[in-house]
């Protein structure tokens, strides 16, 4: 999906946060021998009944309050209700919907006031206590009940904060290292969730894992898993006392190298400096940066960032059948014969096995509307009805 002039802050605060990560210079490439090879080399086109036994195809109903953003950062599924973290053009909030699409409700409450936030960079479902909890820019969790209603607000310490926290059942969260505001040695941790008090820190991965615009963090049947970009590693992080290797994504040395300059290259503030920065990505067109991934019992799946050459920048999803051990890219996915999943975007999954896709709908593209036309496809009305304002369509797949 060619991203809009919009989303030109993701790359910019991505790229500044790879500079910022730390002011070492290592060009160390780490080899996993004990690592399963994710390869980055697409296996053939497929369709999507192909690759998936079960498709839903969910309207979201469209309204002034539920209108769907840039970017929808997350997604939680339960209790019959599909939340999301929407990032709209001028600032962040909860949608609710029910699992048909229709809106339920919405959270977004700016200010500084009682459950009132600037920026939200998370939010998780409390299944045993029937809560939301959203984390805010300023290390605050607030609590909502499930209908959106404000219950309180307790402060985080300081020695927890992250951008990205995951969530287990047990009320354990999980973060990491976020741009080196955490103390050292403090690289990957976890903490209770009710007090707050850490539980176990990690220091073995000893860069720091700070980035302001991915989100590395992953879990499924509570199982932690980590996506480490300094060494293209995917590690599972249950224990913190053993981190293990797990995957490797295949990089080529000479394009790792590359990446790898980018990220620990020292960039002072000025536009100047950050100008040629950016040109160098661009020129780079094999370059990936992971935006974030997901993982279940069949599928890894990241969602990333790559360059071209005319100063654009592509989202692009992987999906990688660790049953198979195939890499399908998401332009090579055929959809009822109509179209690719090329304007998509991987936004979640849930305990069930199911990936949560978000189709934007290109209109202007005459070809891909005349085939959905002509499709046998029993749902195409919902394709065809779509008007320009409305909000993406989501894919439920598994």
């Amino acid at each position: 999906m060619i991203i809009k002039y919009k989303d030109y802050i993701l790359l910019f605060l991505l790229l500044v946060s790879f500079c910022n990560c730390t002011g070492k210079k290592n060009t160390q490439i780490e080899v996993c021998n004990t690592c399963e090879v994710i390869s980055l080399n697409s296996s053939s086109e497929k369709g999507l009944t192909d690759m998936f036994d079960s498709i839903n195809i969910i309207p979201l109903e469209t309204t002034e309050e539920s209108l769907i953003g840039l970017d929808i950062n997350k997604l939680e599924v339960y209790g019959n209700r599909i939340y999301v973290l929407n990032e709209s053009y001028s600032h962040k909030n909860i949608l609710c919907f029910s699992p048909q699409g229709k809106f339920l409700f919405r959270i977004d409450r700016i200010g500084n006031g009682p459950g009132e936030y600037i920026d939200l960079f998370d939010f998780f479902v409390d299944k045993s206590r029937n809560q939301l909890l959203l984390l805010n820019e300023n290390n605050m969790v607030s609590y909502y009940d499930l209908d959106g209603n404000f219950l309180y607000s307790k402060k985080k310490p300081e020695d927890t904060y992250t951008r990205q926290l995951v969530y287990t059942n047990d009320s354990t969260y999980f973060g990491y290292n976020d741009a080196e505001t955490s103390p050292e040695g403090n690289n990957l941790f976890n903490f209770e969730a009710q007090n707050f008090a850490v539980r176990t820190v990690s220091n073995e991965l000893k860069e720091p894992l700070g980035d302001l615009a991915t989100r590395p963090l992953a879990i499924y049947n509570e199982n932690i898993w980590f996506y480490n970009n300094t060494d293209e590693i995917i590690y599972n992080i249950t224990n913190l006392n053993t981190l293990e290797k797990v995957y490797l994504l295949n990089i080529n040395k000479e394009t790792r190298k590359i990446k790898r300059h980018i990220i620990y290259r020292n960039i002072a503030n000025s536009d100047e400096k950050m100008e040629v920065f950016l040109n160098e990505f661009y020129k780079n067109e094999k370059i990936k940066i992971i935006n974030s991934f997901y993982i279940n019992e069949k599928w890894i799946v990241f969602t990333f960032i790559n360059s071209k050459s005319n100063r654009s920048i592509c989202k692009t999803a992987l999906f990688y059948n660790k049953d198979k051990q195939e890499t399908t890219y998401s332009p090579d996915i055929d959809v009822f014969n109509a179209f690719n999943l090329s304007d998509c975007e991987i936004i979640g999954s849930d305990d069930n096995g199911y990936l949560y896709i978000l189709l934007r709908m290109d209109l202007a593209d005459e070809n891909r509307m005349k085939k959905i036309q002509k499709s046998n496809l029993s749902e195409k009305d919902i394709f065809l009805n779509v008007k320009t304002d409305d909000n993406p369509i989501l894919l439920k797949v598994k």
